[in-house]
């Protein structure tokens, strides 16, 4: 199961991936596809556990036992 410390962690180790260029280049600049993992991947989460929410609120609420 995803936890949200397992989404920091791994928004942390992007972090340090775009600090390394930073390092190398005296650039700061993300590639797009980090922009993509840190708030796409949580946000679609949240969108899918929301709808499974939903559907097994509907569920219950027919079915109460």
């Amino acid at each position: 199961m995803i936890t949200p410390l397992w989404l920091l962690s791994a928004t942390v180790f992007l972090s340090y991936w775009v600090l390394e260029g930073y390092h190398q280049s005296g650039v700061w600049q993300e590639p797009g596809w980090v922009k993509w993992v840190e708030y796409g991947i949580p946000f679609g989460a949240w969108l899918w556990m929301s709808d499974q929410f939903l559907i097994l609120k509907a569920h219950f609420k027919k079915n109460p036992n």
